[in-house]
């Protein structure tokens, strides 16, 4: 599983990821998931 984890100045992505992107996308797209901020893997992301 690709783990994520970031914070509200920056994303962290493993080297299995295969791009890093604006943290504020992500907040947004994870609040309508509701979903933890630390624990994103790649097939959630796939899906919003």
């Amino acid at each position: 599983m690709k783990r994520w984890h970031w914070t509200p100045d920056h994303i962290d992505c493993n080297e299995l990821v295969a791009g890093c992107y604006r943290p504020d996308i992500y907040r947004q797209a994870l609040s309508e998931a509701a979903m933890p901020e630390d624990n994103i893997n790649s097939e959630h992301l796939a899906l919003l």
